[in-house]
């Protein structure tokens, strides 16, 4: 399947929402997808397209003069496991590049919508594609339990 990858520049917001909505498993909670969907416009946006329909994309946003996270990573679920996740990581790696980062960085958070199973996938396609677990950081954030996972890649 000929998959490519380009920054989303218009409609961001409505686009990555609506694709988020089309994975109940991975986005159960409306909190998320309400918070990511108010975020959207100022993050740098990869979509990957497939016979000219979005079937996934990714999120990036810039923490530090040498750092870029990714935020999100959505893929519509007949579209996952076929190379889309690693042409994103890619496609953000040459993004960094381009601008000069050192750093890329992703979260993976455990709660309600991220099982032990699904955070062992999550770390196991991360590892795959270079990253290295920094830290874990046990509630991160209020009202949520389980751990924040951080990983980082050298961009050179």
């Amino acid at each position: 399947m000929q998959t490519t990858i380009a920054p989303l520049e218009r409609h961001k917001a409505l686009t990555c929402e609506r694709l988020m909505r089309q994975i109940p498993e991975s986005f159960k909670n409306e909190v998320t997808i309400n918070h990511y969907a108010r975020h959207f416009e100022k993050m740098h946006i990869l979509a990957a397209h497939t016979h000219q329909r979005i079937v996934g994309f990714m999120g990036l946003q810039q923490h530090a003069p040498i750092t870029t996270e990714v935020a999100l990573i959505a893929i519509l679920k007949p579209y996952q496991q076929q190379g889309i996740g690693l042409s994103l990581i890619d496609a953000a790696e040459k993004y960094s590049r381009n601008i000069r980062h050192q750093y890329l960085v992703v979260k993976t958070p455990y709660d309600e919508n991220n099982t032990p199973a699904s955070q062992r996938i999550a770390e196991r396609f991360y590892s795959k594609v270079g990253f290295a677990k920094l830290i874990d950081l046990p509630e991160i954030w209020a009202g949520q339990s389980g751990q924040l996972m951080l990983k980082k890649i050298m961009c050179q």
